[in-house]
């Protein structure tokens, strides 16, 4: 969703973990860092309650998105601020997120529609991510492009 909201990956990412005994991520908060000046948050967990929305927010206002990405059936809720106070709340229908989502990949194999996601920006989110749980493993910020540490000092990989 960031991505989306920024236009662009990010450029440095930073990740912190909490991990089971089987070593898999129970908890993870990510912060990241855009050239376009955007920076977002992020986090997901398996055993804690984390509130599931999004959320856009600028100098003047902003867009909150509860519970975004779940399909059930109902109608979904967007919500315009303007200096941090609801002015107004938008309904939209909220069709089945998995029907629509199949229903576009046959139109794209059947060449009846575009593809809306690449495989290019599928393998930045995997570089994210994995830059992401490295920082988590490091405890470092993390450049997106080569999954390099980032450092006070430091002006990029080495030549």
């Amino acid at each position: 969703f960031a991505v989306l909201a920024a236009g662009q990956s990010p450029s440095n990412v930073f990740g912190a973990s909490f991990y089971g005994e089987t070593e898999v991520d129970l908890s993870t908060s990510a912060a990241l860092q855009f050239e376009n000046g955007v920076s977002a948050v992020a986090e997901c967990a398996f055993r804690t309650d984390v509130k599931i929305h999004a959320e856009i927010t600028g100098e003047e206002g902003g867009i909150r998105m509860p519970d975004p990405w779940t399909a059930r059936g109902t109608k979904k809720e967007v919500e315009i601020l303007k200096n941090r106070k609801l002015v107004e709340t938008v309904e939209l229908e909220d069709p089945n997120a998995y029907t629509t989502e199949i229903d576009h990949f046959s139109d794209v194999i059947a060449g009846e529609a575009e593809q809306l996601w690449t495989a290019e920006d599928t393998l930045r989110t995997i570089s994210t991510l994995e830059a992401i749980s490295k920082s988590a493993r490091i405890g470092e910020a993390m450049n997106v492009d080569g999954i390099q540490p980032v450092g006070p000092d430091e002006s990029g990989p080495e030549e």
